[in-house]
């Protein structure tokens, strides 16, 4: 139905019918397109244990294959449904949470790394940390612990000592600037696991920023840095394009002390 559409017709001489629940007309979005976003969930989304309640694997599906996604006005659930932390390899928490508080309306639309509201600049940071399990499981940890924020010297003030949706955190730079944020949503898989925060009132910036550990298919473990943001205080909109460019640093100066503490006592990495 998602391809051809709903009501009657033929398909390669096969003669078919298929009526909607309450007897509306759906109109199909083509094989190919249709085929795009399956696949899209089956290799990118969907686990061993995913169900067809998990309903946002199959927006995010959609969203990867359209131009960009709906407006988001609370956070996205999780590819699985409900699921908390799971075993290893297979950890996931996203929670519902008020987009109210927030100073965006696209509460969560950092889980698409290429994904900008008109409005907003985009910034994408990516860098490599090394080979291997270890390296993966160390700079996964490092992460999640805010330990790669803390030496950066950042100041991290967090609700929580590992971040997970609804944790709040408050960014300090050298003690003065204060930026308030919440993990709007944390994900723990096989190969890829990251999190990120979408700023609240006080903040210099409005968006959301993403910072994500992938390790590809031959062992090579990359951090994804990425935002979508657009100044909300005066000193940050005369910063302009100085603004900017302190943000593209601030990206790859993460990825520079990440890779430093993901190959602690890893050789050749």
């Amino acid at each position: 139905m998602l391809a051809e559409g709903s009501g009657a017709r033929t398909v390669n001489g096969v003669s078919c019918n298929s009526p909607t629940y309450d007897g509306s007309s759906l109109t199909g979005i083509g094989r190919a397109k249709a085929l795009q976003i399956w696949y899209k969930a089956l290799t990118t989304y969907f686990t061993s244990t995913t169900t067809y309640k998990a309903v946002d694997a199959a927006w995010k599906a959609v969203k990867s294959a359209e131009a960009g996604p709906p407006p988001y006005r609370a956070t996205p659930g999780a590819l699985r449904s409900g699921c908390r932390r799971c075993v290893r390899g297979h950890r996931l928490g996203l929670g519902p949470m008020s987009s109210a508080d927030f100073t965006y309306d696209h509460v969560g639309a950092s889980r698409d790394p290429e994904f900008c509201p008109p409005g907003f600049h985009h910034l994408r940071e990516r860098t490599r940390l090394g080979e291997g399990e270890k390296v993966f499981r160390q700079a996964v940890d490092a992460l999640f612990d805010f330990e790669m924020h803390r030496e950066m010297g950042v100041g991290i003030d967090a609700s929580a000592d590992r971040a997970a949706p609804n944790v709040g955190v408050t960014v300090s730079l050298a003690g003065l600037v204060k930026a308030p944020c919440r993990v709007v949503w944390a994900a723990e898989e096989y190969r890829e696991a990251g999190w990120a925060y979408g700023t609240l009132a006080g903040h210099p910036e409005s968006g959301e920023e993403a910072f994500v550990v992938h390790r590809t298919g031959d062992g090579t473990v990359w951090l994804t840095v990425s935002a979508f943001s657009r100044p909300a205080r005066w000193y940050a909109r005369a910063g302009g394009a100085a603004t900017r460019s302190l943000q593209h640093a601030y990206a790859r100066r993460a990825g520079k002390t990440l890779r430093r503490l993901a190959t602690r006592g890893v050789e050749d990495a």
